[in-house]
C-alpha cells in the first residue's frame, strides 16, 4: 500500500508527527511526502537549503524509507503563492 502526504511547506511536519508514527506503525510499502512551497520566508530570511535539510532530517528520523520532494524548489512556489501554480503541482 502506497500513502502521499502533501505539506504546504517545510516544518510543517511537525505538527503531523503522531500521524507520521502512525503511518510507520501500519508499514506501508511507500511513503511519499511532498512540499508545496519553497518556504524561503517572506523577504527571503531563511535559506532554502538549511529549511529542506531540517525538515528531510525531521522526517528521516521517523520514516527512514520515506521519499521526500520539494515540489516548491522544482516549481518556484514561493511561500502564499501556491495557490497560483497548484495546477503544475497536481499535473506532477
Amino acid at each position: 500500500m502506497k500513502i502521499s502526504i502533501l505539506l504546504p511547506h517545510m516544518d510543517d511536519e511537525v505538527f503531523i508527527i503522531p500521524y507520521l508514527v502512525e503511518v510507520k506503525s501500519l508499514s506501508y510499502d511507500q511513503v511519499s511526502i511532498y512540499y508545496l512551497t519553497k518556504s524561503e520566508g517572506r523577504n527571503l530570511r531563511f535559506s532554502q537549503e538549511i529549511r529542506e535539510k531540517e525538515s528531510l532530517q525531521m522526517v528521516k528520523s521517523i520514516l527512514p524509507s520515506a521519499d521526500v520532494e520539494f515540489l516548491g524548489r522544482k516549481y518556484n512556489v514561493d511561500d502564499q503563492h501556491l495557490h497560483e501554480s497548484l495546477s503544475e503541482i497536481i499535473k506532477y
